[in-house]
């Protein structure tokens, strides 16, 4: 798996024999020097004689600092400042909009995300914020139908996922903590996914589709009360789903939804599947044209629809939720709708059609 080498400045003899390897080098420290004054000395701002002569000083000071970052997938490695410095670079303009305690919270913690389709955007929007201690997992690859939601080319293509997600976010901050796994989730794989001691996750994030795996994660993050999130595109809407297991959420009310609606591992066709995970959802919570699209599964569609601005959305509401849980613990569990239509009030033109196809959904559970 991808892992990005960072060499103190002072080893001569790698980065030389990188260089007679054809790797490219980049060096930004000066602009990188620059902009720290700037954060660091907001005062300065409209006083442009004084704010030279500090980036001056500032740049005497740190122009012998700093790492190189050895990016193998690119063939580049990049002069940078050394952890810290360049972290408080990166998280900046979260100032005040995410307290420093909060900043603390999110880059002490460690949060895992399983399934990399909406996941990845979990995994994105997680750094943007400032998460540096993540566990990753997901044994798919790669087709063309996921690039309509997924951050990747055509060049991607039959890449595992967890593969060029590794490289994206190693690219956002080369000093992450991060953990890949492109095994699937079940009994064997579990414990390692999870973590322990120090490593262990703080929350989890379910964005698979495997019904097994989905009740093995909820067993064990009951055990270890974990608390987990998870969130299903629903056209231009989100549901997002909290489960506060470290508030003794009981795991029966998910493994009863799933008895209701009727999902099982059993051989489904794609059509009935389709609506048995439409009962376990609740279809009253999911958009019109998604229900027409789940009864048209398998005759003339091949799957329900998924839109790239709704994964994204979805990524992160996640996260907002991810800061509110492990910072302010003020999140309660239960179902949250974040719907653009609703909020622009848009009307749905077809809501008359709603009952029918509720309806339907229902009546081919007790068929």
């Amino acid at each position: 798996m991808p892992q990005v080498e960072i060499i103190p400045r002072n080893n001569a003899e790698r980065l030389e024999f990188l260089k007679g390897q054809g790797v490219i080098f980049h060096d930004t420290l000066a602009a990188q020097i620059d902009e720290l004054c700037e954060i660091q000395n907001p005062s300065l701002r409209d006083k442009a004689d004084e704010m030279r002569l500090k980036k001056e000083a500032y740049q005497e000071t740190y122009a012998l600092r700093g790492v190189y970052c050895y990016i193998p997938w690119r063939q580049s490695c990049l002069r940078i400042l050394e952890k810290d410095l360049l972290y408080e670079l990166r998280t900046a303009r979260n100032v005040n909009v995410v307290r420093k305690d909060e900043q603390k919270s999110l880059a002490r913690s460690v949060v895992a995300i399983a399934g990399l389709s909406v996941g990845s955007n979990v995994a994105r929007c997680s750094v943007l914020l400032g998460a540096q201690r993540l566990r990753i997992a997901d044994k798919d690859r790669i087709s063309p139908s996921n690039l309509n939601r997924m951050l990747c080319g055509v060049q991607d293509i039959g890449r595992l996922k967890v593969e060029t997600l590794a490289e994206y976010l190693y690219e956002m901050d080369p000093f992450i903590d991060l953990f890949v796994s492109s095994h699937p989730i079940s009994a064997g794989t579990l414990d390692q996914f999870i973590g322990e001691h120090e490593d262990t996750a703080d929350i989890i994030i379910d964005e698979m589709d495997d019904l097994e795996a989905k009740i093995l994660l909820r067993k064990k993050a009951a055990q270890c009360r974990i608390p987990l999130v998870s969130a299903i595109d629903n056209g231009d809407s989100v549901l997002v789903d909290v489960e506060r297991y470290d508030r003794a959420y009981d795991i029966n009310q998910f493994l009863k939804t799933l008895e209701n609606a009727g999902l099982s591992s059993s051989a489904e066709s794609a059509r009935e599947r389709a609506m048995s995970i439409t009962r376990f959802i609740g279809p009253e919570d999911l958009e019109t044209a998604v229900l027409e699209s789940i009864l048209d599964v398998g005759e003339n569609i091949y799957s329900w629809p998924q839109l790239g601005t709704t994964a994204v959305l979805a990524g992160s509401a996640i996260v907002y939720c991810v800061r509110n849980i492990i910072c302010n613990d003020i999140l309660e569990s239960g179902r949250y709708v974040i719907s653009l239509p609703s909020s622009m009030g848009i009307e749905d033109s077809r809501s008359s059609l709603r009952p029918d196809l509720i309806k339907k959904m229902y009546e081919r559970k007790n068929a």
